[in-house]
């Protein structure tokens, strides 16, 4: 019988990314101070989620798998603040987004398409 000799490779630590989380995303979420980006994502609305970073910007996304192409799609849907864009209007804001998801809209799209008309609209030569 063999034996097996022990490896002595020695680990060195890694800086490991902070793991993403699944909570019911709250102000507190929004405002943590983290090392490294963190992704909360929203255990009450499926595919809602927000990205914190270490300068303090916490920006409302949401994921969702296009039904044609069967690949995931991202919508920003803006950045936190605690009175003009709080978690609540960015979570209903989710959840127009899922509605429409659900219809078969590909959201991604009309967001894209709606930002191209909005620059196109803003460029003028007196300005």
């Amino acid at each position: 019988m063999t034996s097996i000799a022990p490896i002595t490779a020695e680990l060195k630590p890694t800086k490991a990314k902070p793991k993403d989380q699944s909570v019911y995303i709250r102000a507190k979420h929004c405002e943590a101070k983290v090392q490294q980006r963190v992704k909360f994502y929203d255990t009450e609305c499926t595919g809602f989620y927000v990205s914190v970073t270490p300068n303090g910007a916490a920006t409302f996304n949401f994921r969702y798998t296009d039904r044609n192409t069967k690949k995931q799609r991202t919508v920003w849907l803006g950045v936190y603040e605690a009175t003009d864009f709080p978690v609540e209007a960015a979570r209903s804001e989710a959840y127009l987004l899922k509605a429409r998801v659900g219809r078969g809209e590909n959201v991604a799209q009309a967001a894209r398409l709606e930002k191209k008309t909005v620059v196109k609209q803003s460029k003028t030569i007196d300005d």
